[in-house]
């Protein structure tokens, strides 16, 4: 039976310092009058029996206030969810390096030290997991959890950039030394893309047949808030081999829409989006009426490592048109606004 953890990174995150109160919108989701962010996940976690795996960033402590901090790991704790650690260590260390890999195994050994005993002191209980801040991993990391005694990493996400390590495994459990990777789960989303060239040739004389198609993949995780459908989703874990670890991917803000101007530097809205929240709901009722899969926890996992590494291809037809392409190159180049 394929089990399902679902993991929800708890972080202000990198932008955050152009926004005001970032606690409050960030972590808590405070918007408008309404809040959707870590308390209103547990909710609705609660209400199907699920525990979260909380990967929190402890690392602005320093500026925000340690008692922000605490609070959020006790009140996590105590409704008897898993405090695990995430690691965004330009909030504490270097403002210039973000990515965990461009630290050394020594600086890295420092942060993980430091926020796993911060959680530690906070909670009582010693987090066993952690996930590297845009998956910034590299080979040091692993010497680095194994020296600070965290037995499982969740920051492997094959086909991301940020990620340092060579490495052919796509979805499947592996060990690296002692340490267990659980990988963000992905499925390769084919895309047939219009030639943008061969488009306007066409649009010019006027023979739509004329057309070329230019076909591409892409991996995404399974977030319905960055590119992944709810049939998409359905799909993998339907798919997956009966003995896979499937991670669902959440963060504390995932139900608001941020635009973020690149220029002016500061997000021009922010505003709670009510599918997003419908989306997860909905998966959430679905996941519980499948007699394939469970809902687990990190530490409740049963792995198999001789389990096939699938990775489900799904076909999103023509969906990137030329018209499409160019609003979002419009939007980034010359209002420089992107949705985060």
């Amino acid at each position: 039976m394929a089990q399902v953890v679902i993991t929800i990174d708890t972080e202000i995150g990198e932008l955050s310092k152009y926004a005001p109160r970032t606690f409050e919108t960030f972590i808590e989701g405070k918007v408008g009058g309404r809040e959707v962010g870590y308390r209103f996940i547990l909710n609705m976690l609660e209400k199907y029996g699920v525990r979260g795996e909380f990967f929190v960033d402890i690392y602005p402590y320093g500026l925000l206030g340690e008692e922000y901090f605490a609070d959020l790991c006790k009140a996590i704790r105590l409704r008897e969810h898993r405090v695990q650690l995430h690691t965004h260590p330009s909030m504490a260390f270097d403002a210039r390096r973000s990515y965990l890999h461009e630290y050394s195994l020594k600086e890295q050994i420092e942060i993980l030290s430091l926020g796993a005993n911060k959680i530690r002191e906070w909670i009582g209980v010693y987090p066993t997991a952690h996930r590297a801040g845009m998956y910034g991993i590299n080979a040091d990391t692993f010497q680095a959890l194994e020296r600070v005694g965290i037995s499982y990493d969740c920051s492997w996400f094959y086909g991301n950039r940020n990620c340092k390590l060579s490495c052919s495994i796509r979805n499947k459990p592996f060990r690296l030394g002692n340490t267990i990777e659980i990988p963000v789960t992905v499925f390769k989303k084919i895309v047939t893309v219009r030639n943008p060239v061969a488009t306007l040739k066409a649009i010019l004389v006027q023979k739509e047949g004329r057309q070329s198609l230019v076909r591409g993949e892409q991996f995404k995780k399974l977030d319905t808030r960055y590119g992944a459908t709810l049939e998409e989703i359905k799909k993998v874990i339907t798919e997956s081999d009966p003995k896979a670890v499937i991670i669902l991917f959440l963060h504390s803000f995932n139900f608001l829409d941020l635009v973020f101007n690149l220029r002016k530097r500061t997000y021009e809205s922010i505003r709670v989006n009510d599918n997003l929240i419908k989306s997860f709901e909905e998966l959430l009722l679905w996941i519980s009426k499948q007699e394939s899969c469970r809902f687990s926890t990190i530490d409740d996992l049963k792995i198999d490592y001789e389990q096939r590494d699938v990775c489900i291809e799904v076909d999103s037809g023509d969906n990137r048109t030329l018209t499409g392409k160019a609003i979002n190159l419009f939007r980034t180049h010359i209002l420089h606004k992107i949705d985060l």
